[in-house]
């Protein structure tokens, strides 16, 4: 006698076809709830939500700029040294002062002076030197916007941010502004920053904080025995201005060749 179908395997085909139709309804519904992540930086940039989290990551940094050779204790030699403008303008703004207990010669060393701590940013660099910023003001960002670039180079988002410098030290004196050109520059512009900052799971990441400033034109921010943009009043100035309009000139050859490049090999430079 064949056996008879029970209830269940009467109704299995119809039980399928719900199962099928459960999970169908289920992946929309994952699909609405999972925006995509460009799709959610960019709305976050719109609605303002973007610019809160990076101002919370940013505003209050300080901005700080290598001091001549860029490590302390540093040597000068003789009036060629401490007699440029720079230089002196450091000294008498009490920025920088001999090391005491040494011999007179010719050569001294001098070292951040003892009042100017709550404004140089110092770390170890070997077991007699530390690295040397004079720090002179604090970021504040003013805007961000979807860095299409990198965001088009993987599934990670990247968004970019424009800041002013704002708090200026109080040893930016108008005088100090003019011995170093770098300084007007950097506290009458805004500046639109090169560090990296990728959105994950909608939220701003620090991952790689570029410190120093670097100006549109490949100018880098430092306070340099002869500042770009100033008077050269020796050989040893116009040495390094000569210099630096070389490197000038090989920079926007590389920026041209760049630019003629294939687009992925623009992403990797």
């Amino acid at each position: 006698m064949p056996s008879t179908p029970t209830t269940l395997h009467a109704h299995r085909p119809a039980l399928r076809r719900f199962a099928v139709v459960g999970a169908l309804v289920a992946a929309v519904a994952l699909s609405a709830c999972t925006k995509d992540p460009k799709k959610a930086a960019a709305d976050a940039v719109a609605d303002g939500s973007m610019l809160k989290q990076v101002k919370a990551l940013v505003d209050g940094r300080q901005q700080c700029a290598r001091l001549l050779f860029g490590w302390e204790p540093f040597e000068l030699t003789g009036p060629e040294d401490v007699d440029l403008p720079s230089v002196r303008a450091l000294i008498d703004a009490g920025l920088i002062e001999p090391v005491p207990g040494q011999a007179a010669g010719e050569s001294i060393n001098y070292r951040s002076a003892a009042a100017a701590q709550a404004h140089v940013r110092k770390r170890p660099l070997n077991q007699q030197q530390q690295t040397l910023d004079l720090c002179y003001g604090k970021r504040q960002v003013t805007r961000v916007w979807l860095d299409e670039k990198w965001s088009d180079y993987g599934s990670t988002p990247y968004v970019q941010y424009a800041f002013r410098i704002v708090d200026p030290a109080p040893w930016v004196t108008p005088a100090m502004r003019q011995t170093f050109p770098v300084l007007e520059r950097a506290l009458s512009t805004e500046l639109v920053s090169q560090d990296m900052v990728p959105v994950n799971d909608g939220k701003a990441e620090m991952s790689m904080a570029q410190e120093y400033l670097q100006f549109p034109d490949g100018t880098i921010e430092a306070f340099d025995f002869c500042p770009a943009g100033a008077a050269k009043p020796n050989e040893r100035c116009q040495r390094a201005e000569a210099q630096r309009e070389e490197w000038k000139r090989e920079r926007e050859k590389a920026d041209k060749e760049a630019q003629q490049a294939p687009p992925a090999q623009q992403l990797l430079r």
